[in-house]
């Protein structure tokens, strides 16, 4: 059994083509992010945003409109109260940033989509929540309303532990390098793709020579099962030395339990490749084709080309972080930086590979059942 494993990984590791794209690709896409986004993370102080303010009546927001623009080092508004018209046209001429419209829901007028009036519209979402918070404990459990209560809910106050190391840095940038990490499990399809690919007759002739050997096939797929994974460990080990000790990426202090959500990841994406290719009756390099654009596309759910894309997707179609790989491991990793309970993570990596196993077990169904007439 030795014997085989040890020829079939140098007949894996000669496909230049595969080692190019799980490798190489990774981590040039992210050197291309730590130079693009290397000062993102630096700490710069936001300009004080000018907004138009309409009173509609609304005095628990305008109370928040208020606290916002108190000049200190924590103001966020330089607001200006008046009428709706006036509003609309400081808005249109650039004088202002936005208007706010303080009635019993207020939203936010404004001309052009900038980081400033996302902070805005995040405002006025953040006051809504509240709201409606106090809304639905004064309904249900009105005995629990007290003035501090009250207090606390519409200041935003936050109760802050310090949990020592057990948290990264808040770092916006993060959510790029874990996209990096989810694409190299991701392209773990292209050697489980390959392997199955060198196990049937009918997709090349290094396969018809696999398959008159007197070797079982089964255990032709097993042995290469183990070879692609050592393969896939090899370059996980190389990608996350590059970006921890070259690009100097924190991963946080529950690093053992990021390898386990990669490793996780990989058993996935090998079963997946595995399954397209066992499934599939197109072309090897068109199946390549799907592994590809499916990979590129479960990255961009999961933030890769921008990162709000996640927060976007749970808002509108929250199922999707349950059923997205990508977004399996890299929600896994956002847990493991910034939360001090990790417990979801171990659901998450229950996820990926549940999905491997089902792949697997839908290979093997196909597999046991091809025959080839001749060879």
């Amino acid at each position: 059994m030795f014997h085989i494993f040890k020829y079939r990984f140098i007949c894996f590791i000669k496909d230049k083509t595969i080692l190019f794209w799980s490798l190489l690709f990774p981590i040039g896409l992210a050197t291309l992010f730590f130079f693009a986004f290397s000062n993102l993370g630096s700490e710069s102080n936001l300009d004080v945003i000018k907004v138009a303010v309409v009173d509609n009546g609304n005095k628990d927001f305008n109370a928040v409109v208020e606290e916002l623009s108190k000049e200190g080092d924590n103001q966020i508004l330089d607001a200006t109260y008046t009428s709706e018209k006036k509003a609309k046209k400081l808005v249109k001429d650039g004088e202002v940033e936005a208007a706010l419209v303080s009635s019993d829901k207020p939203t936010v007028l404004y001309r052009n989509d900038t980081l400033e009036t996302q902070i805005l519209k995040e405002v006025v979402q953040s006051y809504l929540r509240i709201n409606a918070t106090v809304n639905t404990i004064a309904n249900e459990n009105p005995q629990k309303m007290n003035d501090m209560v009250i207090t606390d809910l519409i200041e935003n106050k936050v109760l802050v532990k310090d949990y020592g190391s057990n948290a990264g840095s808040s770092d916006p940038t993060m959510q790029y390098f874990y996209t990096i990490i989810a694409m190299t499990c991701m392209y773990g399809g292209f050697w489980g793709l390959k392997s199955i690919s060198d196990t049937q007759a009918n997709q090349s002739d290094r396969a018809i020579r696999l398959n008159i050997a007197p070797t079982h096939k089964m255990k032709l797929v097993f042995i290469d099962y183990l070879v692609t994974f050592t393969l896939m460990v090899v370059e996980l080990a190389i990608t996350f030395a590059y970006l921890i000790l070259v690009l100097g990426v924190d991963f946080g202090s529950y690093f053992p339990q990021v390898i386990g959500v990669s490793l996780c990841g990989v058993l996935m994406s090998l079963g997946m490749g595995i399954m397209i290719g066992c499934i599939s009756k197109l072309k090897e390099n068109t199946n390549i084709t799907i592994i590809s654009m499916g990979s590129l596309f479960s990255c961009f759910l999961a933030g890769m080309m921008a990162s709000n894309m996640p927060y976007i997707l749970n808002q509108s179609v929250p199922f999707i972080k349950y059923i997205n790989p990508a977004t399996l491991i890299t929600n896994s990793f956002n847990m493991l930086y910034y939360y001090e309970d990790i417990s979801p993570v171990y659901i998450n990596m229950a996820i990926l590979v549940g999905m491997g196993i089902i792949a697997l077990i839908i290979s093997y169904n196909v597999l046991r059942r091809k025959a080839y007439a001749s060879i």
